[in-house]
This record gives C-alpha cells, sequence and structure tokens, in this order.
C-alpha cells in the first residue's frame, strides 16, 4: 500500500551561519504587528451566525424512571481483519452504520449510529474492539455508510465552527495513539457519507516504557464531534504488550472486560421513540440522562469468584464520574461495604503500583474519570462468592464541580453496573494483582528537568469573566476559548521535534476541563490554586483569577506567581493514580494544571495536530486550538518569530554540545546586546526578546567552544 504523502507545511523563514559568526535576519516588526491585528479573527471560529431552527422533539419529555439490573452487559465483539496488505499489514474494515439499538428490555430500540466490522451487520456501540501489537502496523479501513442528512434526533448546531449545514460529516481519530498527521483524525480532515478513507497505524508506543495502552477511537469532525459520539460512534483499540503482560499475570480472555460509561436520553412520547440530546449549546448539563454501560441501561453482569481486568473509559460527552464498587452486608441492618477496586494504569500505560480505591486517606474517595479518561482497573471476587448484588456506582464527591447543588447522579440514583458472583470457578485463578508493576517509572519531576519551555493556556469564556456568577450560558451561545483564540487563527503551539515542555492550563472558569492533547501522552506535574481560593461556590471568583483576567484585559499582566496561592497548601502534587502516562488531565477550576511532555523524533509525526477540552459540547464550541509538530533546527541555525501568547519575538537556535551560543540582538547592526547566552545541549535552544519594540531587528548568535 502506497502511503499519501503528507501535504506540505509552510517552511520556517531560517539562515545559517558559519562557525564562528550566526547570520543575522532583519524582522519588519510593523509590518508583522499590522497583519497580526488584521488576522486576530478568522473567517469561522469568531463568528455566531443566527440560531439553527428549533429542534421539533424538543419539547418530548426524558424517561427517567426504570427498573435497574434487568439487562444482561453486553461485550463488544472483537474486530477481525478483512484481508492483508501487500506489506504484510492486517487490514480491518469498520464501517460507520445506522442500527436499531435496545438500551433497555422496557423501551422500544431506537435509532444510533455505530461502528460495524463485517458487511452483514449494522453499526454498534460501542463498536468492535480493535487488538493490536506494539510495533505492528496495521491498516484501518474507515468505510462511512451513514445517511447524507443529520436526522431530527441529532441535528448539527449551524452556529458551530465549521458548520454550515445539515451535512453529515465524519472522520475517526484514535485517542491516545501515536498517528501520523494523515491518520489523526484532524477535525478538518472529514469526509462525506459514500467515501471511504484508508488509515495506517503504526502503533508505535511513546510511553517511557511501551508496556501497552487503553486507546479508544471516536468521531472528531469539526463543529459536529457532540453529535457524532454521542449518536454512538465510538469504540475501543487495545495497544498491547505481550511479555509484559504475561510476565505481570493480569487477569486475560473472558476475563479481561472492557467497559464503556455513557449517558444518554431517550424520548418515547415521540414518533418514532428515539436518542435526544440539547447538544445546541455550549454547556447542556445532561443531569437527567441514564446511565449507560457498553450500550445497556444499568445492566448486570455474572462473574466467577475470581480476579477480573477491567478497561474503563468515560465516554460521556460532559458527564464526569466518580466510581465506587459497594455491596451490603447480611447485617442487620445491612451495612454498606466497599469492594476494592485496584487501579494498575491510566490513559496510555501503567502506575508504578497499584493504587486501591477507596483509598484509607480520604484523597481518593472514588475513581473519578472526566470525559475522554481511561482506567484499567482489576477487582478481585474471590471472597464475594454468592453476592448478587455488588453495585459499581457514580458517587462523585459532595459538591464537586461534577454534580451541580441537588442534582441527581443521574436518574436511577447513580448505578451503573450490578456484578452477580453467582458463576461457578471454570479453571483455577493463576492472574495476580501485583505489589510493584515498574520498579524505576520515568517521574514528572524527572522529566520536567529537561523542559526547554513553558507554555500557558488559559481556559476562557467569551465574553470574557470575571462578573460573579457567570458561567456557561446555554441560551447565549458563549464559546468556550483557549488563550482567548478562535480554532481558526494562527498556530501558537509549535514545538520541535524532541523538545521536553511544560504546560500549564490556566483555568479562569469556575468548571472543570479535561485537556486532551492528541500524538502523545505527558506525566502530571502538580496543581496550584489561584490565591483567595475558596471551595467550589458556583458564585464566587477567586481574587487571584479575577485580577488575572482584569490585568491581561488592561495589558499590565504581572509574573504568574502573583495571582496563586502561596501557602503551602497552594500547590499539591498529582494524585497516586495520576502517575502514569495520561492524554487527558483534569483541569481543577480556579487552578494552574501543569503536565510534562516529549515531543517525538520521528519525522512520520511532523506535522499538524489539536489540543482540545473533552468536554464535547465545549470542543465543538471552540474550545481546540492547533498545534504543529516542527523538524529539529539543524545545529548552526537560527530561527525567529512573533510569540502571539507573549507579545515578543522568539529566538530560537540548533545547538551542538560543547559549543555555546551567545545570542545577541540590534537594532542598527552597530551596537549588539546579548540576551542570552547558554551551553549547547544538541537541542533547541529558546530565547525571548522583550525589548524588540523597533521596527526593524536584528539577530546574530558567536560560538565559543
Amino acid at each position: 500500500m502506497t502511503i499519501p504523502a503528507i501535504p506540505p507545511l509552510p517552511s520556517c523563514h531560517r539562515s545559517r551561519f558559519p562557525k564562528a559568526l550566526l547570520g543575522f535576519i532583519p524582522i519588519l516588526g510593523l509590518l508583522l504587528t499590522v497583519w497580526l491585528r488584521a488576522g486576530a479573527h478568522g473567517p469561522g471560529g469568531g463568528h455566531t451566525p443566527e440560531p439553527s431552527a428549533p429542534n421539533p422533539l424538543i419539547s418530548a419529555k426524558p424517561v427517567t424512571n426504570l427498573s435497574l439490573f434487568v439487562a444482561e452487559l453486553l461485550i463488544p465483539p472483537t474486530a477481525t481483519p478483512a484481508s492483508v496488505s501487500p506489506e504484510g499489514y492486517l487490514v480491518y474494515e469498520i464501517r460507520m452504520r445506522t442500527n436499531l439499538h435496545p438500551f433497555h428490555p422496557d423501551l422500544p430500540a431506537v435509532p444510533i449510529w455505530g461502528y460495524s466490522h463485517s458487511p452483514d451487520l449494522p453499526g454498534l456501540s460501542p463498536g468492535p474492539t480493535i487488538q493490536a501489537t506494539g510495533g505492528v502496523p496495521v491498516i484501518v479501513r474507515w468505510i462511512n455508510e451513514l445517511p447524507d442528512q443529520y436526522p431530527d434526533w441529532i441535528p448539527a448546531d449551524t452556529r458551530n465552527h465549521g458548520v454550515p449545514n445539515q451535512d453529515v460529516r465524519n472522520v475517526v481519530h484514535l485517542h491516545g495513539g501515536a498517528n501520523r498527521p494523515l491518520f489523526d483524525g484532524h477535525p478538518t480532515y472529514w469526509f462525506r457519507p459514500g467515501v471511504t478513507t484508508n488509515y495506517l497505524y503504526d502503533n508505535i508506543d511513546l510511553s517511557h516504557d511501551a508496556d501497552g495502552e487503553t486507546l479508544w477511537y471516536h468521531d472528531h469532525a469539526i463543529g459536529v464531534t457532540a453529535n457524532n459520539v454521542y449518536a454512538g460512534l465510538a469504540g475501543f483499540y487495545f495497544l498491547r504488550n505481550p511479555e509484559f503482560e504475561a510476565a505481570m499475570r493480569f487477569p486475560a480472555g473472558d476475563f479481561e472486560v472492557p467497559l464503556v460509561f455513557q449517558d444518554r436520553d431517550i424520548q418515547i412520547d415521540v414518533h418514532p421513540p428515539t436518542l435526544l440530546s440539547d447538544l445546541a449549546s455550549t454547556n447542556a448539563n445532561p443531569w437527567h440522562y441514564l446511565p449507560v454501560v457498553n450500550g445497556r441501561i444499568a445492566p448486570y453482569f455474572e462473574v466467577e469468584p475470581r480476579r477480573y481486568r477491567f478497561r474503563i473509559l468515560n465516554g460521556c460527552n460532559f458527564r464526569t464520574i466518580g466510581l465506587v464498587l459497594q455491596t451490603q452486608t447480611d447485617a442487620s441492618p445491612p451495612v454498606q461495604t466497599n469492594v476494592p477496586l485496584y487501579q494498575i494504569g491510566t490513559d496510555d500505560g501503567f502506575l508504578p503500583a497499584p493504587v486501591v480505591i477507596p483509598a484509607t486517606h480520604g484523597f481518593l474517595p472514588t475513581l473519578r474519570l472526566m470525559p475522554g479518561a481511561r482506567v484499567d482497573v482489576i477487582v478481585d471476587f474471590t471472597d464475594w462468592n454468592g453476592f448478587t448484588n455488588i453495585v459499581l456506582a457514580n458517587d462523585v464527591e459532595p459538591g464537586s464541580f461534577a454534580e451541580p447543588p441537588g442534582e441527581p447522579r443521574n436518574v436511577l440514583g447513580g448505578a451503573f453496573l450490578q456484578f452477580r458472583v453467582v458463576k461457578p470457578l471454570s479453571e483455577p485463578d493463576t492472574s495476580r494483582i501485583p505489589d510493584v508493576i515498574h520498579e524505576n517509572p520515568l517521574t514528572a519531576a524527572d522529566l520536567a528537568q529537561r523542559s526547554v519551555r513553558t507554555r500557558r493556556i488559559t481556559l476562557d469564556i467569551r465574553p470574557e469573566q470575571p462578573a460573579p456568577g457567570l458561567k456557561f450560558d446555554t441560551d447565549h451561545h458563549l464559546f468556550a476559548i483557549l488563550n482567548m483564540m478562535n480554532f481558526d487563527e494562527p498556530v501558537t503551539e509549535n514545538p520541535r521535534a524532541g523538545d521536553v515542555e511544560t504546560w500549564e492550563f490556566l483555568n479562569l472558569t469556575g468548571v472543570a476541563h479535561p485537556m486532551h492533547v492528541h500524538l502523545l501522552d505527558f506525566l502530571v506535574l502538580n496543581r496550584t490554586r489561584f490565591r483567595d481560593f475558596q471551595g467550589s461556590d458556583p458564585t464566587y471568583v477567586p481574587g487571584g483569577v479575577a485580577n488575572y483576567i482584569l490585568d491581561r484585559r488592561n495589558g499590565t499582566l504581572k509574573d504568574l506567581s502573583a495571582y496563586l496561592d502561596a501557602t503551602a497548601s497552594g500547590t499539591r502534587p498529582p494524585q497516586a493514580n495520576e502517575m502514569g502516562p495520561k492524554d487527558v488531565v483534569h483541569a481543577a477550576p480556579w487552578t494552574v494544571t501543569r503536565v510534562v511532555m516529549q515531543w517525538p523524533t520521528n519525522e512520520i509525526f511532523f506535522g499538524p495536530y489539536v489540543y482540545h477540552c473533552h468536554i464535547l459540547d465545549h470542543e465543538d464550541n471552540d474550545m481546540m486550538r492547533p498545534l504543529e509538530l516542527r523538524p529539529p533546527l539543524p545545529p548552526d541555525t537560527l530561527w525567529t518569530g512573533f510569540d502571539r501568547i507573549d507579545n515578543s519575538w522568539s529566538i530560537e537556535v540548533g545547538t551542538r554540545s560543547g559549543v555555546t551560543y551567545d545570542v545577541q540582538a540590534s537594532d542598527d547592526l552597530v551596537t549588539w546586546q546579548s540576551i542570552g547566552s547558554q551551553a549547547g545541549t544538541g537541542m533547541t535552544l529558546y530565547l525571548t526578546d522583550p525589548a524588540a519594540d523597533a521596527p526593524f531587528r536584528f539577530y546574530r548568535a558567536t560560538l565559543t567552544p
């Protein structure tokens, strides 16, 4: 198979310089400033057209009263290859199709969209699980057989970026995968029904230990991601390291179970019955939605008295869940008892050691999962033989950002899944819960020591805060944005291959956001609250947040530390169950959340990607920005550009080990002033020139062996 060429990207302006004296580059600061101002608002992201036509089903009443645990849990099938490519790669054919799906025995089947791994099957939701091995490429042929137009039960919102009409558009993102740009599911690379695309997945595990990942695939088309995923377009993709898993002796085969947690709104007082969601708003707050696991509402699962491994995904569009496993003993009166969850893995790999939830120290009362996040857990049912009411429930912390005061966890009291330990032991259980998974894991603090730059990304809404009580407004369609920029504005996050970077997510809103970065995984470093923090009162804006927003508006921003809580409790390390490779991080309200990452060096990854909030309604409303992975600078090469985030000139120098580089600036080519000197490391040296306010600016660097 011939892989399509990646479209050429705009080239950087680079100049070569000799061994002793680096060349200088004139910078037309005035012209660039004018261009930046003229291009501050692109043609799509900042425009709010007239509201869409009223949904004729919007007055329908949702189902809110159903019997629990009457449907058996469905296990998504494993996808089987359709053929083998000339290169020897397994080829999967996955079709996007419609289906009539029964969510509950007491409800009629309703239309959904799903993925099918067979020409003889309708669309399934969740889709078939793809099993892949690290380092062994596969090809997936995505075949779009969906309707041409969005139906009334899931209308596209034409106020969203890139959504001019009701034409169905789709693209598939392998979430958590190290994917080439053409095959990453970039939101602008969508294709229409009737089109087939071939995606090559290299299955490269970029995590430090490369011991396997819990990935998932889902639709990612611009402006309609929430629609398409809510309709059912999601499924698991497991990237495995068979030798590692065998050595760990995790539960396997029938005792490894994928679980996709979602919530859905079923309408039966319309004809025909349908799914329905008010997705035409930035923050739909779907608190009445029914709890769905693997396409069934509050199902049951019969298990043996042994250990099971569960690969869990929060596939909800908006809802954060806090899982706890509980049962009632035979005491009189019955006593609610926790059944331990042993978390062994995060989004993209494994923890150093299992973490028990709920934890006895109180910091982890539940297994909290924001949308898009995954966990790998083991449950030991050995001592619970005969128990028929062990319930995995959503028990988010009181006062949590995930549950407004007075609102239900869902209309069925929070229950998601019931376990019944009633099956006989089919064979001896030789699996285990290891005491240690990794002896010497890479830590965020260790990786941060090699960080070459820190990027700050603000999480905002537009119009701007800090009016007390201002929240996402479903009536006026406020935009959720990053760095006060729309999606189609120029790229501002443009790392070079091999760079280690620290990203600071400054959450200036009273809502938590699950931040997701494409292409790679990261490690959570820490979190620091803004000063004057007073809990989760939704009407309160901390003084540090209000002052930051005001100073930013006035162009008088101080050092970030001036706005942060400097007390001993102001900065906290990550939770114990976050200390593994992740690609979704919980960016808490009014808090700076820091992650550290290393960009890959393989040239197949050079090109455009995105990062965004994984609350899909926010993502569709412009809380997404482009990023670009650039090639490394060759040694002794200088590059300049304007940093739109810091409003300063940036200078990049490709370095060699054993050489000291002194970077100098001048307005007139006569007087030169050093703006930074550093020993070369073989990586790119990054400097800023805050004094660059002249119409012309020149740069050079001298080398000292």
